[in-house]
């Protein structure tokens, strides 16, 4: 669009010349980044901001630990906080992280807390020794509403209530500081 704005003005207003293209160097560069982060008030990504925004990716993974959310969460905060958005894998390091860490946290607590049946049902489903375990199949989403897709669901369901009851009764109450959001659970065990 920019280019055939300049290709327009080009024809226009200066006819005889030849429109050249050339490559800015960084320091070029540079000044017209603080150029315009002086006219419109955002400030450059730094450090410091990566720091806070670890922090509300954090805050998001509480809310939903889903890719898309955590990203559009940090995405709006940066927006928010008059922050220029910094490279695309910048951002995605950061909702990476605090997905793993979420998800740290979650093993660690389950790995403390599940014994007995439960953790050999659990291993069961996962079946180590093969290439696709049920939890891959289990997550697979009903493409339709057919008499076999549904009574698929209710199977599906039927195998996994046991986990979520044992995920509930694990997972810490509404008042401790720890807790996460409940909408984690079936996410992070579809993981």
């Amino acid at each position: 669009m920019v280019k055939n704005d300049l290709t327009h003005i080009y024809a226009c207003y200066f006819p005889k010349a030849r429109l050249v293209r050339k490559n800015l160097n960084k320091d070029a560069k540079s000044n017209i980044y603080q150029k315009v982060f002086s006219l419109t008030g955002f400030q450059r990504f730094s450090d410091q901001h990566q720091q806070k925004l670890l922090k509300q990716a954090d805050l998001a993974v509480a809310i939903r630990a889903d890719n898309k959310t955590v990203f559009d969460e940090c995405v709006t905060y940066l927006n928010q906080q008059w922050i220029a958005l910094p490279a695309l894998s910048r951002i995605q390091s950061v909702v990476n992280q605090a997905l793993n860490k979420e998800e740290e946290r979650l093993v660690t607590l389950f790995h403390k807390q599940l014994k007995g049946k439960i953790k050999d049902y659990i291993t069961t489903l996962l079946a180590p020794h093969q290439t696709t375990d049920e939890f891959r199949t289990l997550r697979s989403q009903a493409k339709d509403f057919t008499f076999g897709e549904i009574s698929r669901e209710l199977q599906d369901k039927q195998k996994l209530e046991p986990i979520f009851l044992q995920a509930n009764a694990v997972s810490p109450g509404r008042d401790d500081s720890l807790q996460k959001a409940q909408g984690n659970l079936p996410i992070r065990s579809a993981r």
